[in-house]
């Protein structure tokens, strides 16, 4: 498992947009528009989850966090 600090700014930039646009872009029959009142669900948190898997923050077993 990386840590969000291995991952370069271009891909934690890459991360923020991908979960932005999940938790805040709509779409109607008009297209997509930004919603800063759209309902979340599970599924969202399941989005989330994939999109930090792709970039290798999925701890693969469970591992003890370290306190700092």
């Amino acid at each position: 498992m990386k840590t969000a600090r291995q991952l370069s700014k271009t891909h934690l930039a890459e991360i923020v947009d991908r979960v932005q646009c999940l938790l805040w872009l709509d779409i109607d029959s008009d297209g997509e528009f930004w919603n800063p009142d759209k309902e979340w669900n599970t599924d969202i948190v399941d989005l989330i989850g994939e999109t930090l898997t792709v970039f290798g923050l999925r701890p693969a077993q469970v591992v003890k966090r370290a306190i700092r």
